[in-house]
């Protein structure tokens, strides 16, 4: 099993018909989710598992801040293989490693302080015919680095990285760089959200931009990466800002 991936009990999310629902299932993560009347009536429905190689690394950290009564506890879980589907109406969309179909989980617990921002970059994919993905997050707490490389089920810790983004102009590719020239990447968006709330003394507002990547990546063992267009190697950066 995933080192530290240790929990039991089943989430469920709910309000009238509609619900989000995980669940574990051995090793493996169940989602299930219903919303009747979204998509202007059309309706979603959702049923995947989700697995992950076994042994493989993940992330798992805890993040202090000066506010002593605030922390964030964080498992993060790359290249996850899914098998199931997501109907949106009358149409259904198939997910499995069959058509390149890869997972991620964000597993969070926190009290945040009042004002709060972020980054976080993430893919899943195959390189060298190997599962290949990585995790680029900071921003937030006197923390240490949440950035790692994940290849064949190991990881690689980084140190800081470096968004080159125009949020104003968020079709433009993102450059992804790391001091020690241990990442160097360009994310070519294919779509791209900007998302928010403003009620004054609560908002919370961000942009998020989904493409592939190309570039290359750099292992502990100093083994250098090269990622193609040809490697479909798909992922999102998304920037937050929060107070509430």
């Amino acid at each position: 099993m995933p080192k530290s991936w240790n929990y039991s009990e089943p989430l469920l999310f709910k309000r009238g018909e509609s619900y989000m629902e995980f669940n574990k299932e051995g090793n493996d993560i169940i989602l299930k989710a219903y919303f009747p009347k979204a998509k202007k009536g059309k309706g979603i429905k959702a049923n995947i598992q989700l697995s992950i190689k076994q042994n493989s690394d993940l992330i798992a950290n805890i993040i202090p801040f000066k506010d002593p009564t605030a922390f964030v506890y964080a498992q993060k879980i790359n290249c996850m293989l899914p098998n199931g589907e997501v109907r949106i109406g009358d149409k259904n969309y198939v997910f499995n490693h069959e058509n390149d179909s890869y997972g991620v989980l964000d597993w969070t617990r926190s009290v945040f302080p009042y004002k709060n921002s972020w980054k976080w970059c993430s893919a899943s994919g195959k390189l060298n015919n190997k599962l290949f993905g990585f995790n680029l997050d900071y921003g937030f707490g006197a923390e240490s680095s949440k950035n790692m490389l994940f290849y064949d089920g190991v990881g690689h810790h980084l140190d800081e990285i470096k968004y080159l983004i125009d949020w104003k102009n968020p079709k433009n590719p993102i450059k992804i760089l790391a001091d020690d020239d241990r990442v160097n990447l360009i994310l070519t968006p294919v779509y791209f959200s900007i998302e928010g709330v403003n009620l004054g003394l609560i908002r919370m507002q961000g942009a998020m931009v989904y493409g592939f990547f190309i570039g290359y990546v750099q292992l502990d063992n100093g083994e250098k990466l090269e990622i193609k267009e040809t490697d479909r190697l798909f992922g999102w950066a998304e920037n937050f800002y929060q107070r509430w």
